[in-house]
């Protein structure tokens, strides 16, 4: 009896440490109809992000599409749309700032996203994004490491990475600046809720075949 109970602890402590040591960012998704509080970050500089999106009971921090981009600090708006006209190159920042691992990025330091910011604005202009006056962003080293990435065949697409939108009435305007100009969220990874179900049900099959 004590060796099945110390197999099954085994067991359960694997299955935990699978699902605990999941990348980052399979936690960031959001859906439509969802209420979300958006307010400035600490590494945001200036009117760019990273900014912090609240959604219930967990926050990520994301970076706008747009220079044209509105939101009142700390109010709420409802996910109108997910949207998977992004670029690319984007994708692939985002996910590397999502995971921890974009380089030369001083995470947790104030105005530390301004240089990807502006990667991020240049990129989605490049995308066809609309700004006004012009293009936006710069042209940095961030835009380089995301267009190399493609360039070589190291990404492509836009991964599980997605746009959200949020109507905002920008008075005495009536125009809806978040639409069609996201922010950038995720959706759940495939392989993430697989792993997870296959291991939940051989969890329950271990512990019927020790009832026995």
């Amino acid at each position: 009896m004590f060796m099945k109970r110390k197999v099954f602890v085994s067991v359960l402590f694997l299955l935990v440490s699978m699902f605990v040591c999941l990348p980052v960012v399979s936690a960031n998704y959001l859906n439509v109809g969802d209420s979300v509080v958006i307010n400035q970050g600490t590494e945001s500089a200036g009117d760019g992000g990273a900014f912090y999106v609240t959604d219930g009971s967990f926050t990520f921090k994301t970076f706008c599409e747009s220079d044209y981009q509105f939101f009142q600090p700390g109010g709420t708006y409802v996910v109108s749309s997910i949207t998977t006209d992004i670029a690319p190159g984007n994708a692939y920042l985002m996910t590397l700032y999502w995971n921890g691992t974009l380089p030369g990025y001083n995470y947790g330091t104030p105005g530390a996203g301004a240089a990807l910011q502006e990667a991020v604005w240049y990129l989605a202009w490049l995308n066809g994004t609309p700004a006004v006056g012009g293009p936006q962003g710069q042209d940095n080293s961030y835009v380089t490491l995301a267009q190399n990435a493609i360039a070589s065949g190291a990404w492509s697409g836009i991964g599980d990475v997605r746009g959200f939108d949020y109507p905002f009435n920008y008075p005495p305007q009536t125009w809806n600046y978040g639409q069609g100009q996201p922010m950038y969220t995720l959706v759940p990874e495939p392989a993430t809720m697989l792993l997870l179900g296959l291991g939940l049900l051989g969890l329950a099959g271990i512990r019927r075949k020790f009832k026995k």
